[in-house]
């Protein structure tokens, strides 16, 4: 592949950083944009018409013949006319607008294919006639796709609590929020029309890690709409937050207990998920590490203990020990630390 002339290598750099585009090279001017639209990624080519000469306008070809802003949007005709500064974000803006316009474009789509009387028409009237959920519409050949943003920034901000106690920064919350999102497919073919829509939600990464995944209710039978199943959404995300950070609790307690029993403060240990934590062992001989692992399962799954004497040694696995999950933190610790001893001892270690 051929260098990038600075300034196209600025402005792809931006138009990642800014809309998450990402960008693959055909050649020295012409790119292929993978753009981020309803969970679906939009491809679009992008051509600079001359390299390195400035107030140039690039050329984006978009394959869907029918959509064409230039003609009837006049801020994407003022922000293609503004792309043409190469210093500026200008390419970003007019990326930016051109989405905007795109996904207008297709609620005129869905408003030609929603009959009147159809469910399909009321779900179009409904979701887009509410003014506090952000909605994007996706019509392809199969399916109309319905991306909806359950929780307004004040529902949202109901939640921090819940995320700080599970180690998500506000900052992180924050960027959350938006890409939170639900979708909703509804079959296009007459023949599948009464069939329930396809769901599925989407969940930033790191608060799924953290708070684990969402079963989302099945679609009730009948005529329900998408801002009748919001609220279960935001039940079902909720209960799993509170779920997470009542199992977060319990490892900390666990690993506080497990260092007030004799343990002392583990020389490493996992603040975010409290999930592992290594504690350095009194002995007489040589050093002696205890490994504790905390399952995704914990405390249905009791901790994954493993014994470390050095390279001469190989580790020794725990694992015979009774657990009850409903035990309170101090008696799961007790009896960690009880099986730790047992096993100590069995390798000839000496403790107090």
């Amino acid at each position: 592949m051929d260098v990038l002339h600075p300034d196209i290598h600025a402005l792809l750099k931006d138009l990642s950083g800014c809309l998450n585009v990402t960008s693959r090279y055909l050649s020295k001017t012409s790119f292929l944009l993978n753009i981020p639209y309803c969970l679906e990624s939009l491809t679009w080519q992008l051509t600079f018409a001359k390299l390195g000469v400035r107030h140039a306008c690039p050329d984006i070809l978009v394959p869907d013949t029918q959509f064409t802003p230039l003609i009837h949007s006049d801020r994407v005709q003022a922000a293609y006319l503004g792309a043409s500064d190469l210093q500026q974000r200008g390419l970003t803006r007019l990326v930016k607008e051109l989405l905007d316009s795109y996904s207008e474009y297709q609620q005129h789509v869905l408003d030609q294919l929603a009959s009147p009387g159809t469910a399909l028409r009321f779900e179009a009237d409904t979701v887009f006639g509410a003014t506090d959920v952000r909605t994007q519409v996706l019509c392809t050949q199969s399916q109309a796709l319905f991306v909806v943003t359950p929780f307004s920034p004040v529902e949202w901000e109901q939640l921090h609590a819940s995320m700080r106690q599970l180690g998500i920064t506000d900052a992180e919350q924050q960027r959350m929020q938006p890409d939170l999102r639900l979708r909703v497919g509804f079959p296009l073919s007459p023949a599948h029309a009464r069939q329930s829509p396809a769901i599925r939600l989407h969940i930033p990464a790191k608060l799924e890690s953290l708070a684990g995944r969402v079963e989302l209710p099945s679609w009730p039978a009948g005529r329900m709409c998408i801002l009748e199943y919001l609220p279960l959404v935001k039940d079902a995300v909720q209960a799993s937050m509170a779920q997470a950070v009542r199992v977060c609790t319990i490892r900390r307690d666990v690993f506080r207990e497990l260092s007030s029993t004799g343990l002392g403060a583990p020389i490493e240990l996992d603040t975010i998920s409290y999930s592992t934590a290594t504690f350095d062992l009194p002995s007489d001989r040589m050093p002696l590490l205890l490994l504790c692992d905390l399952p995704p399962s914990f405390p249905q799954q009791k901790p994954r203990l493993t014994l470390q004497a050095g390279s001469n040694m190989p580790p020794k696995l725990v694992e015979d020990y009774i657990w009850d999950p409903s035990w309170t933190a101090a008696d799961m610790a007790e009896h960690v630390h009880g099986a730790v001893d047992r096993a100590q001892l069995s390798l000839g270690f000496q403790h107090d």
